[in-house]
């Protein structure tokens, strides 16, 4: 796990506002199938998709079972100790809609992710 205070650079120009926060090289990560990351107090799970990176908490709110240990495929993400499943662009669980863990843009830089300084909206 990467922790809080690991990368305090600052961000390239072209992410936008915000205290964006490095993660580290993706070399350095260890994705099985999410990399597990702590940032500004917050366990993420980092996840590359087809066409993105994208971040979600850690935490399954069923029954709290790390979701980067979960069976992804395609953009849903499902935890392993009970099956809900989560679409990662949204953050909405598939399995009850009313359901939804929170989301973070993730962008990699140079061989370098980065995180947005918090969680978007959920969609």
């Amino acid at each position: 796990m990467v922790p809080d205070d690991a990368c305090t650079e600052r961000a390239p120009d072209d992410l936008g506002p915000g205290p964006w926060q490095r993660i580290g090289p993706v070399a350095a990560l260890r994705f099985d199938p999410g990399a597990v990351v702590r940032v500004r107090g917050a366990e993420i799970a980092v996840f590359r998709l087809a066409d993105r990176w994208v971040g979600v908490e850690n935490s399954c709110p069923h029954a709290g079972a790390a979701l980067a240990d979960g069976d992804l495929r395609g953009d849903i993400l499902s935890c392993l100790w009970h099956g809900w499943s989560f679409d990662l662009r949204t953050g909405r669980c598939t399995t009850f809609r009313d359901v939804a863990v929170r989301t973070w843009q993730v962008v990699e830089r140079d061989g370098s992710l980065w995180i947005a300084p918090g969680p978007r909206a959920t969609g």
